[in-house]
This record gives structure tokens, sequence and C-alpha cells, in this order.
């Protein structure tokens, strides 16, 4: 059994150690900055842009850790979410969801990995057995945020506005 954790943990270390070295060559290079000033050139509208940050989230979760990307995308993100008009409890939920959602996703999805050397199955098998749960997340993703004020009703009421 130990053997077997040491196994399943040294490919969630790997994984996380190489999304580390890459969000550090993507903060020295400055691609955070480059994409903030895209997605404002693209268009005005709120919606399109919390699109394109959902999108961009997406993408980044496939490649990077959650960890990495949390710190290296909410710092460039966050004043563009405040702009638009998006809470920022709101836009934390979007983002923690959004990148949840790709950490589930191939190719780097690390769940994914832990999932498939915990159950024996082989990559491919495990993503078509729970592509309907990516859906459902995507459908629950859309939702809230599209709907700021079911996901802050609560929040609301507890005094955090």
């Amino acid at each position: 059994m130990l053997i077997k954790t040491a196994q399943v943990t040294g490919v969630v270390f790997l994984i996380t150690g190489t999304a580390s070295i890459l969000s550090w060559v993507l903060s020295f290079d400055q691609v955070p900055q480059r994409i903030a000033a895209g997605l404002l050139s693209v268009s005005n509208d709120p919606n399109t842009i919390l699109l394109l940050i959902i999108v961009l989230m997406l993408i980044v979760g496939l490649f990077m850790d959650i960890a990495a990307a949390l710190i290296i995308l909410r710092s460039i993100l966050h004043p563009i979410a405040m702009n638009i008009g998006i809470a920022p409890i709101h836009f934390g939920i979007i983002m923690v969801l959004s990148l949840n959602i790709a950490l589930m996703t191939p190719p780097v999805g690390a769940c994914l990995f832990v999932a498939c050397s915990i159950s024996k199955l082989k990559l491919v098998q495990l993503s078509k057995a729970i592509l309907p749960f990516i859906v459902l997340q995507f459908m629950a993703l859309f939702v809230i945020a599209y709907s700021p004020k079911l996901v802050l009703f609560l929040p609301s009421l507890l005094g955090f506005d």
C-alpha cells in the first residue's frame, strides 16, 4: 500500500512541479500581462469578456497546476473583472470552478491521472466515463458565471457584499 501511495504521489508531484516551472516561465516572459491586454482589446461587452476569461482559464488549467494558475491569473484577471462589474467573490468562484474543471480534462488533468492510477483504467476509458460529468460541470459553470444574484445570495446574507 505504501509503495502504491508513493507512486501515485510521485505522479502528482511530477505534474505539479512541471506546472510550477511552466508558471515561472510564463511569469518571466510576462505572458499574463499580454493576455490581459489582448482580452481588453477584443471587446467592451462584459459578457464577452467574462466568456473569454472563462475560456482562458479552461485552457490554462489544462496545462498548469491550479495553485500556480490561481496565483498568476488572479493578479492579472481580477482588475479586469472588477472593471466590468464582477464582484470579487463571484469572480473567485468562477476562477476556481473553471480551473477545477480543467483538472479533470486531458491532456494534463492531474485529477484524471490520479484517478487512472487508482482505478487502473486507461486514460481513454476514464475520459469517456467522466464525459457526462464534465458536461454537467460546464453547464453549472455557465449558470454560475451568468447568474451573479444566484451565486451571491448567501454571501450577501452573511454580510459579504
